[in-house]
Formats: structure tokens, sequence, C-alpha cells
């Protein structure tokens, strides 16, 4: 490798990393874009109405105490029942749309969060945006029974599962304790 004479290579090293660190910028931005429409594209119209087992879940929400909604039978439905708390706070009108919403938000939040994690482990930034699209265009279950609240384990459960297995054990304490949590949670 050759040297300069005054002030070595450093400089192309530091445009170097700076322009990878812009270009790995430039894929996330994209990447949250994209998932985001793909998202929206596959629940649209989906925010009409309440489905089968959604319209339960809101109509103990608003009408038993908090203790009588997280009974033992709130087992394995801890995230979709908190969802449903958090919708049933607004006018019943907004209900079906608000947990859309909910609902697509953290199908995007498991995207992204495997989106990150592939870029901290060092793959190819096209890899980075490939693995997560692919759980973007699972389709959706039958609409008719579930709803789309009842699926959001399913993203979550992806996201854990993808998550451990590139990684060995995360360096931060903080990361570990988080995706334990969730991996608990789901």
């Amino acid at each position: 490798m050759r040297q300069h004479a005054v002030g070595g290579g450093n400089s192309e090293l530091i445009t170097s990393a700076a322009t990878a660190l812009r270009t790995k910028r430039y894929w996330t931005a994209a990447a949250a874009i994209v998932y985001l429409a793909i998202l929206i594209a596959r629940v649209w119209g989906a925010h009409r109405f309440l489905h089968f087992e959604e319209t339960f879940m809101v109509g103990a929400s608003r009408s038993l105490s908090l203790y009588a909604v997280w009974n033992d039978f709130a087992y394995g439905t801890f995230i979709q029942r908190t969802l449903v708390e958090i919708s049933s706070l607004f006018a019943l009108k907004w209900t079906p749309m608000i947990l859309v919403a909910l609902a697509v938000l953290t199908w995007w939040m498991s995207t992204m969060w495997i989106h990150f994690k592939l870029i901290h482990v060092g793959t190819a930034d096209a890899v980075a945006f490939a693995g997560p699209l692919v759980l973007c265009l699972v389709p959706l279950p039958d609409l008719a029974y579930i709803g789309i609240n009842g699926s959001i384990g399913f993203p979550l459960t992806a996201a854990v599962i993808v998550i451990s297995s590139i990684s060995t054990l995360p360096n931060d304490r903080q990361a570990a304790t988080f995706e334990l949590s969730m991996f608990l949670l789901i």
C-alpha cells in the first residue's frame, strides 16, 4: 500500500467510511418507506370493520374491568390485548382504524428490527433489504376470523427467530434484555 508524504492515506479511509455510512442510511430510509408502503397496501380496506376475534377483545376491554380482561385466558395474546386496550381509549368508530394502524406499526417495527440487526451483523445492503422484504410479502391470514390484530404474533416471532439465529450473544446487556423480553411476551 502506498503512503502519501503528508497525511498518509487516512483521508481516503475517512471518505470511504463516510460514504459507506451514508449508503447504509439511504438503504435504511428506502427500506422503511418500501416496507411501510407494502404493509399499508396489504391491509387496505381492512380498517372499515372489526373482525371476529377482535370484536370479542374490544367488547371485553370496553365492558369489563382491567383485571377481568387480563385473566388466564389472555395467555398468548398479551400484545394483541395490549393493542386492543390502547384502541379502546378512543371512540368506538375509530377502533378498527386504530387497530389496523397499530398492527401495521407492529409489522413494520418487526421488519425494521430485522433490517437493523442484519446491518449491524455486517451483511450486504441488498441482503439486509431483501430479508425483511420477504416478511412484508407474507400473505395475511384469513381476515374473517382472527383479523389483522390477531396475526401480529407472527412477525414478532419471525423477528425473534431471525435475530436470535444471526447473533450469538448480544454484546449489549440492554439489547439482550429487550430480545429476551420480546421472546417471552410472544
